[in-house]
């Protein structure tokens, strides 16, 4: 299906740039989109192991902790947020992998 390494949803395009910056440095692919509705257009590219990482905050008051939610409840094994907001305020949602700052993590690259 597809070599990706991860997947990440950010509305913030410094964000996808420094993400696809990293992956070119070590020679990774990532599928970096702009939204959730995005992803969904492109989610048969994706295979069910490979990570996605969602940001919080989509824009348009769209909560991407609760996406995260549908990700997973479709078949996707990791799904990690990555958020400035302190990893606290998302305990109660079983349905991450992890809560994450926004810089590429190193175990990824």
């Amino acid at each position: 299906m597809s070599d990706l390494s991860a997947v990440l949803i950010d509305d913030d395009p410094l964000v996808i740039a420094g993400w696809m910056l990293k992956a070119n440095q070590v020679g990774k692919r990532i599928l970096a989109v702009r939204s959730y509705q995005e992803f969904l257009s492109r989610k048969n590219e994706v295979t069910h192991n490979t990570p996605v990482f969602i940001d919080s905050g989509l824009g348009n008051n769209e909560r991407g902790e609760l996406r995260a939610q549908e990700i997973k409840a479709v078949g996707f094994e990791k799904v990690y947020l990555v958020t400035g907001y302190p990893p606290e305020e998302f305990r109660s949602m079983p349905w991450l992998d992890g809560v994450l700052g926004k810089a590429p993590p190193p175990w990824l690259f």
